[in-house]
């Protein structure tokens, strides 16, 4: 008897663990005082590479964390930390902050790109769409310019 007590509770033990593991995302959000699972995110990407004096286009995006309808219920407000190559800029269009123009230089370049999020206020009283978790968000990005 005592032995299966033992087993038993070891079955407990493990699936808790097991579970709160494959929740460990919602498990943190809870413990740092979130009540949406909803937040921004710079979705994580290489930039390509790119060479001096030629033509270069590139992207990185935001979206909202367990949102897939983030398109039209979210304004999305960026900034761009310097750091990219002379010749190169960067605009909005949407979600995406684009990186164009045609590098004068060689060399890595890195730099920060940060959004800000908010609930459209068009569709705040037609939809129920949850509060934000967060409304900013940050990622590191790098481009290299060969010669």
């Amino acid at each position: 008897m005592f032995k299966r007590q033992h087993i038993y509770l070891l079955s407990c033990l493990l699936s808790a663990l097991i579970l709160l593991n494959s929740c460990e995302e919602i498990v943190e959000e809870i413990l740092v005082g979130c009540n949406s699972y909803n937040y921004p995110v710079l979705v994580e990407k290489q930039l390509k590479d790119g060479k001096v004096n030629v033509f270069y286009s590139d992207h990185v995006w935001a979206e909202i964390k367990n949102d897939p309808q983030d398109d039209s219920d979210y304004n999305y407000h960026f900034n761009v930390s310097d750091g990219l190559p002379d010749g190169m800029n960067w605009f909005v269009e949407g979600r995406r902050v684009i990186f164009e123009g045609t590098p004068t230089e060689s060399g890595s370049f890195g730099f920060m790109v940060e959004v800000w999020a908010e609930v459209n206020e068009e569709w705040l009283y037609t939809e129920d769409i949850p509060e934000l978790c967060t409304e900013y968000a940050s990622e590191g990005f790098t481009i290299y310019i060969g010669e």
